[in-house]
């Protein structure tokens, strides 16, 4: 009697989970600001900094030092570098994979995005080509935008390119973009990938051994 309690305990608890994910599903927060790239997840009233600048700059930091103990290490050792293996065939390339999954979650309605907000710095050593760049941004925007709107269903977008002839280069100076994670359209396109790469790895091994047959 107690286990069966507990379990119908338990599974209550994840069904009340499941509503309030449902409900108030959670979301990814990224930002990018002045070259540093911040990852967020907000599950209410959780906040889970997957990725933050300062990290990035301490593993940016250790990344270097890393690479020059290595060259001191080659270069007292008079090795030369090894060659990186070759990666091993896959049946399915992850490539394609990760296609597929992002076509089954965009769906028909598009990708869900709450908020898009990029800012462009155009700049550049010389004036002019800056402004003819500015002016060609513009109408690249005009024609990428409907791309975009076919895929993404976005709540609040806001896209500015500005003109900076003090800037040295054309960059990507300010990015803020919110993106929820509804529960069910994760659940289906997980089963929908599953499925499909089933399909695939049976069809790729009915066309192998038709092949040895044919050779045979």
């Amino acid at each position: 009697m107690t286990f069966l309690f507990w379990l119908l305990v338990i599974l209550l608890v994840i069904v009340i989970l499941l509503v309030l994910l449902t409900l108030v599903p959670p979301r990814v927060e990224v930002t990018y600001r002045e070259g540093q790239l911040g990852v967020i997840l907000r599950i209410r009233p959780l906040r889970i900094t997957l990725r933050s600048a300062d990290a990035q700059k301490r593993a940016a930091k250790k990344e270097k030092k890393e690479r020059k103990k290595q060259k001191k290490l080659e270069k007292q050792k008079g090795k030369p570098k090894k060659a990186a293996k070759a990666p091993q065939e896959r049946t399915v390339p992850l490539s394609r994979i990760a296609l597929k999954a992002a076509e089954f979650y965009r769906g028909r309605q598009g990708i869900p995005v709450d908020t898009l907000h990029l800012d462009v710095l155009i700049g550049g050593e010389d004036p002019a080509s800056a402004a003819i760049l500015f002016g060609v941004s513009q109408s690249a925007l005009g024609m990428i935008w409907p791309i975009l709107e076919q895929n993404l269903e976005v709540k609040d977008r806001r896209i500015r390119t500005q003109l900076d002839f003090m800037a040295e280069k054309t960059t990507l100076h300010d990015a803020y973009i919110v993106a929820p994670i509804p529960l069910f359209r994760v659940l289906r396109t997980l089963i929908q990938t599953l499925t499909w790469l089933v399909a695939e790895r049976n069809r790729i091994k009915q066309e192998r051994e038709s092949s040895y047959t044919r050779k045979d």
